[in-house]
């Protein structure tokens, strides 16, 4: 029964498949869910363009949720605990380009204070060890003047 069915090239692949395999005389399943997924990636880019506002406080939220397990109101509350300063330096987020940004243990996942955008990566980078700050502060205090 199926050995009689026509076969058609997909006119995106090019590859012969039978007409079962096609949603459209024109293009196979394959190539059809890729113009779909294309298709639907541009109305979404064009939804933010549109405003980008809502999207960005919806990215946020999400971020926040997903990452760190807290609201924007448990944010906020820690913003205004804190007073807009980082927790490490003391800077207001104001001194910066961007805003304080929610530090946590890697290890662990607890969430800990708002950092500055230099002191969050600059623990990371001494990967939250007491030691290798130690040894940080000994190295400066060696070449100060």
């Amino acid at each position: 029964m199926y050995a009689e069915l026509k076969q058609i090239v997909c006119s995106d692949c090019g590859e012969t498949k039978p007409v079962r395999f096609y949603k459209t005389a024109k293009k196979c399943r394959d190539c059809a869910k890729v113009d779909w997924a294309a298709a639907k990636a541009e109305r979404r880019a064009a939804k933010r363009k549109q405003n980008p506002k809502l999207h960005k406080e919806a990215d946020f939220r999400q971020d926040l949720k997903r990452n760190y397990g807290i609201t924007v109101e448990q944010f906020q509350a820690m913003y205004d605990a804190q007073k807009g300063c980082c927790d490490c330096c003391g800077k207001h987020e104001s001194e910066f380009r961007r805003g304080l940004h929610v530090d946590h243990d890697h290890a662990t996942g607890q969430v800990r204070a708002l950092l500055c955008t230099r002191c969050n990566p600059g623990l990371g980078y001494f990967e939250d060890s007491i030691e290798r700050l130690e040894m940080a502060i000994a190295y400066l205090k060696k070449f100060k003047k």
